[in-house]
């Protein structure tokens, strides 16, 4: 999947938002390279051919949907679609996170996790 170690860092690093540490970088490498071509391969036509934008409005629950506001995979665009069309979400943007929010802002993911829980418990 990656040709090299600079390529693997590189795109890795492309993930992520503003200021990662290293050691998040190294830990996503890692998994990426540790995940077997196999699996990655079988992944890719549904991950990119997937729309489920159809079944959106028949959510009938709570949706937090939480985006990096530097996320270049699934960007803050695809995170608004999402909110457009399920009646009771809402959208929390990190700010300046990419795609691995989880990893750059833990803190304020559990925030947002917490407020979600209280709202629906």
């Amino acid at each position: 999947l990656f040709p090299s170690e600079d390529a693997a860092t590189w795109l890795t690093r492309a993930s992520f938002g503003r200021q990662p540490e290293p050691a998040q970088i190294e830990l996503a490498r890692s998994l990426t390279q540790a995940t077997s071509t196999l699996l990655i391969e079988s992944l890719l036509d549904p991950l990119f051919g997937f729309d489920g934008r159809d079944g959106l409005s028949s959510i009938d629950v709570p949706v937090t949907v939480v985006v990096g506001s530097r996320d270049h995979i699934a960007p803050v665009r695809q995170a608004r679609r999402l909110v457009d069309g399920i009646e009771n979400s809402n959208l929390v943007i990190v700010r300046d996170a990419g795609h691995m929010v989880m990893l750059e802002d833990p803190d304020a993911l559990c925030t947002v996790l917490e407020a979600a829980a209280a709202g629906v418990g």
